[in-house]
């Protein structure tokens, strides 16, 4: 199982953005502005208040199966016209349990 908690902080006022910092769900239910791609079937995602790692949200992304094939993982899409020539930040926390690992990033298209 892994915990995420991702806030995005930009050094410029925050535009378009949808709960970056996952402080909105529904206990056990799906993340708010957030999604999992469609191929990727041996996770399930949801929202949850237990043992984050700053404020009251996270993410649980959780294997289905034993032994998944791909990777876990949750995304979003903003305009990222405001943020032209502006510098970003990008900052995480993430808790994993037995032998699970983890990897952060960042894509602009």
């Amino acid at each position: 199982m892994i915990r995420l908690l991702a806030a995005l902080l930009f050094a410029a006022s925050l535009h378009a953005q949808a709960n970056f910092d996952l402080e909105k769900g529904a206990l056990d239910g799906p993340l708010e502005g957030w999604f999992a791609p469609r191929g990727i079937t041996d996770f399930k995602v949801t929202w949850s208040d237990h043992d984050c790692h700053q404020g009251t949200g996270c993410a649980d992304i959780t294997p289905t199966v034993p032994a998944p094939k791909l990777f876990g993982n949750i995304m979003q899409s903003i305009n990222a016209t405001p943020y032209l020539g502006k510098r970003i930040r990008f900052r995480a926390a993430v808790k994993t349990t037995g032998s699970a690992h983890a990897q952060l990033w960042v894509r602009i298209d």
